[in-house]
């Protein structure tokens, strides 16, 4: 389901086998989606509300006396820098899942969100091109994850995109010690690591790739990693294209 906005339901026709178990299978996908949809509210109203106390302590200590202990003041200032970096995950998701698509011209949406992202990074693409509706701020949000972590973790970040029949698939590439194929789902659940020895050196959250996993599955996005060209991480995301692009007709323009 990618959300209540979204939700198609069954027709509710034919025989009356078929009825009843449409009807039954729709009423249990809005349940679904509304569901899911006040989660979403809630998780958001909460993070909001965080905010303000947070403030607060972060005011307080910038009034401690200069006489203060430095390493209490310094393991004061880490402690609410990492609730403010998961409350804006927290925002970041919430505004992510709610988030229609548009359709774009997804080469060119491609190019220039990763000239924002890392301009040293170039996309290779493969095949035609391609016109697709997409949520440009969800999917923002998972490709600057993934960048970042082959950055961060790999070495560096390298960008392809196979244009296929209904999808397009866009992979980003690092040249690090890759992920063992046993731990591939594992780096999707929240606040794993594959290593905590490194967490102090690398910061943030642990919430990055659950977010993005999160953020695919609600707009019908397929995330994963295999092993790159050369023994690194290939982290790709599989986007489907517009029914226009499918079937061979001219695209729409950008709205």
């Amino acid at each position: 389901f990618r959300g209540t906005k979204n939700f198609e339901p069954l027709p509710e026709e034919g025989p009356a086998e078929l009825v009843t178990l449409a009807t039954s299978f729709n009423a249990m996908a809005r349940d679904v989606s509304a569901l899911l949809a006040n989660r979403t509210t809630l998780l958001a109203g909460i993070s909001h509300d965080l905010r303000t106390p947070l403030t607060r302590m972060r005011f307080a200590l910038e009034l401690l006396p200069e006489d203060a202990p430095k390493d209490v003041v310094a393991r004061l200032d880490r402690n609410i820098g990492a609730m403010e970096e998961l409350i804006a995950g927290a925002m970041r998701f919430a505004r992510g899942t709610s988030e229609a698509p548009r359709p774009v011209d997804f080469r060119a949406y491609l190019e220039g969100l990763l000239a924002t992202l890392d301009e040293t990074v170039a996309v290779q693409w493969r095949g035609d091109r391609a016109q697709a509706d997409i949520a440009t701020g969800a999917f923002e949000r998972v490709l600057a994850n993934l960048v970042h972590n082959a950055r961060q973790h790999g070495g560096g970040a390298s960008v392809r995109a196979d244009r296929a029949a209904e999808t397009v698939t866009v992979h980003v590439i690092d040249q690090g010690p890759g992920i063992p194929p046993a731990a591939r789902e594992d780096v999707f659940q929240p606040f794993h690591r594959l290593d905590a020895s490194r967490e102090g050196a690398t910061g943030g959250s642990g919430l990055g790739l659950a977010i993005a996993r999160q953020l695919c599955q609600a707009h019908g996005w397929e995330v994963g990693i295999e092993t790159g060209p050369e023994g690194g991480v290939d982290a790709y995301v599989v986007v489907p294209l517009g029914r226009a692009d499918q079937d061979g007709n001219a695209p729409r323009q950008p709205a």
